[in-house]
């Protein structure tokens, strides 16, 4: 603040200050005179004429707006030496405008110095304002040994800008035993996260509601499973012994043995013996007990017994089967002998040593006169052999270049090795991610050029290796092809195709996709893209494309979503 006062004569100088450069003061050479002694009125003189004239130069300044408002200019005070309480608060007095001083604060602020106060963990600190208890920066109020905890780990003791003096975790506890859930199981509660890192889960057989354990009888062919735990349940289950094999007038109910009726099968089956004799189990047949009777056993040819084949109908003699009554020619339905693989023995009465028809053994079934093999879905059975490459695969199992009345088509035969083959699904069952982006599965090999992909025909090998790395979510494809089911085919049954079954259809695409438009099926395209379970890298895995050498491109994300055509082996 600038004050010009001259002392000692009776002349005072008023000046104007000015904040910017407006070109416009008062000169400190403005003068008043008076030639009278210096009195109070004339004090009061003085100050009035002092503001009248500044007011008066101010609004005869040439500016275009109004300086006032702005703060742009600041009268200076005048102190008279009388007056002692005007100018009791300065060393020169003056009571000029009050905001022509700038605080310190705003001092502090202009020069970048603006904290004040800081969020927890921190403090005021860098450089200090020379003007106030201002600072330049926020700098940690913590100790620098302080760490940050992260999940699983939490932090000890009180915490400090969300940093701790140290670090803890509690393990997952009893119980979490798996870092995947197995198959057959489903997860308790809520997972955990381990201290070592690890997602763990509890594990509890998984429910399988509506399927059945199916005792000594079994399960009915091809019904659904459901695996709970280690233990297969079935949908449906076998409700007929089916021990009945004999008709009531055969050799085998008559005595000494006795028989009793089977309901579900219609048939008759030994449940014992006549009265006097008891069953032998090492030897399976009814020894006399030692009555009068059968004390001596009688003799089959006095009984009129006397041959021992016969070229007809017979009647066997109940003491010694090897003897018997011919009671005239046989049928020519019984021709069958019912021995080799796949055969158990007759079923019914025999004529001449022959039956009308057979009973066959486990995994055979009796049809067009013979015991045939059953087809074992999901592993090499040998089945295929009676099977050609675009050839339409049924429900039952067999094989037809067409379609037949009265059976349901299933898939078209796309491979085929010996008596080994794969069928492939009549269309895609959806698209689906490979899944495990970024992992590589150690079990299964690393095929990086199309030529060596297209030997890999390994379809439910590779599918099995996959889901053991994890559920439906982590590996969307192979589990879609593994709970896909048909009329004849259950869970599990199914397989994502290994890269070699594409290369072989790709070679045969005119034989094949004639199977397909048989059995009402869709072909591939150049533009379709399936999935197969062989893997490239760790970020891609094999699919099908037939604008490619073999009918396969492996560059591709397994985070991709793409066709799933699954496949049977069989």
């Amino acid at each position: 603040m600038v004050k010009n006062m001259i002392i000692g004569t009776t002349v005072f100088g008023l000046g104007l200050m000015t904040n910017t450069a407006l070109g416009a003061t008062l000169s400190t050479g403005t003068l008043l005179y008076h030639s009278t002694p210096i009195g109070s009125s004339l004090f009061t003189n003085l100050h009035s004429t002092h503001t009248q004239l500044v007011k008066q130069h101010v609004s005869s300044l040439s500016v275009s707006k109004d300086i006032s408002k702005n703060k742009e200019y600041k009268t200076a005070a005048v102190c008279f030496i009388s007056d002692t309480a005007a100018c009791s608060d300065n060393q020169f007095g003056g009571s000029g405008d009050s905001d022509f001083e700038f605080s310190n604060k705003e001092r502090c602020f202009n020069e970048g110095f603006t904290v004040t106060d800081c969020p927890d963990g921190y403090k005021p600190g860098g450089k200090k304002c020379p003007y106030g208890p201002y600072y330049s920066e926020c700098v940690s109020a913590c100790p620098t040994d302080y760490v940050t905890c992260e999940e699983p780990y939490v932090g000890v003791g009180e915490a400090c800008g969300g940093k701790y003096a140290s670090c803890t975790c509690t393990p997952c506890g009893e119980g979490f035993d798996y870092t995947e859930i197995p198959e057959g199981y489903e997860q308790v509660g809520e997972a955990c996260l381990d201290c070592d890192g690890q997602t763990k889960y509890k594990v509890t057989p998984a429910a399988c509601e509506g399927f059945l354990q199916c005792g000594d009888l079994g399960p009915i062919f091809g019904t659904e499973t459901c695996l709970s735990g280690t233990t297969t349940l079935y949908k449906e289950c076998k409700t007929c012994p089916n021990i009945g094999k004999y008709s009531s007038s055969s050799p085998e109910c008559s005595a000494p043995f006795t028989c009793s009726y089977e309901d579900c099968s219609g048939k008759y089956y030994q449940s014992g013996c006549v009265e006097g004799f008891t069953w032998d189990e090492t030897a399976k047949t009814c020894t006399c007990d030692g009555v009068d009777w059968c004390a001596i056993t009688p003799s089959c040819t006095d009984l009129g017994y006397k041959q021992q084949t016969c070229n007809g109908p017979a009647l066997k003699c109940p003491f010694n089967v090897d003897y018997s009554f011919c009671t005239g020619e046989c049928s020519p339905l019984f021709k069958n002998t019912c021995k080799g693989t796949g055969y158990a023995g007759g079923a019914g009465s025999a004529c001449g040593g022959k039956y009308a028809s057979c009973e066959c053994a486990e995994g055979y079934k009796w049809e067009n006169g013979q015991c045939k093999a059953e087809a074992i879905w999901g592993q090499c059975s040998g089945y295929a052999a009676q099977c050609s490459l675009g050839d339409i695969l049924f429900s039952d199992g067999t094989c037809s270049a067409n379609t037949v009345s009265g059976k349901t088509p299933i898939a078209v035969v796309v491979y085929k090795s010996g008596n080994c083959g794969q069928a492939m699904a009549l269309k895609s069952i959806g698209n689906y991610e490979w899944g495990g982006y970024g992992t590589d599965i150690s079990t299964l090999p690393n095929y990086t050029s199309n030529s060596a992909a297209s030997k890999d025909y390994a379809s439910c090998e590779n599918s099995k290796k996959i889901r053991a790395q994890g559920n439906s979510s982590t590996y969307p494809a192979v589990w879609a092809a593994y709970n896909y089911t048909t009329t004849g085919t259950k869970v599990g049954d199914w397989c994502l195709p290994a890269a070699g079954i594409f290369t072989s259809y790709y070679n045969n695409q005119s034989v094949i996709n004639t199977g397909f438009s048989r059995a009402g099926g869709t072909q591939f395209t150049i533009s379709t893209y399936a999935w197969s379970s062989s893997e490239y890298t760790d970020y891609y895995a094999w699919g099908s494309h037939f604008v490619h050498s073999y009918g396969l491109t492996g560059g591709t994300n397994k985070d991709r979503s793409s066709e799933v055509r699954p496949v049977l082996e069989f």
